[in-house]
């Protein structure tokens, strides 16, 4: 689950240099452009947040009734709860840094 985590930051950090260069061009951006990456930078955080909440819940209703069933929790399952609710950003935050890096290289060679 480290490793998962310092990966997220360098995908984080990927994707912040993309946008933070498009921002810095804006003006070259059509309405219609800056609107729809916008939308989807704030949608796909929700959603990441929204999935992650759910699974962290269904991973921590699994824990409860495996010990009001008189197995006793595990070590890791705490780790595994905060793994279900980081997993679905860490996807976003991966797909993000290959779909910007992707446009990149695509505009680069323009």
């Amino acid at each position: 689950m480290g490793f998962d985590w310092a990966l997220s930051n360098a995908y984080a950090a990927t994707t912040m240099w993309h946008r933070l260069s498009w921002f810095g061009a804006a003006a070259a951006m059509t309405h219609a452009e800056r609107q729809a990456e916008a939308t989807r930078m704030l949608s796909e955080k929700v959603a990441a947040a929204y999935e992650g909440s759910w699974k962290a819940g269904l991973e921590a209703t699994r824990t409860m009734w495996s010990a009001a069933l008189g197995v006793k929790p595990s070590a890791s399952a705490a780790a595994a709860i905060a793994d279900a609710a980081t997993r679905p950003a860490l996807r976003k935050a991966r797909a993000n840094a290959r779909r910007l890096n992707r446009r990149a290289t695509r505009t680069s060679r323009k």
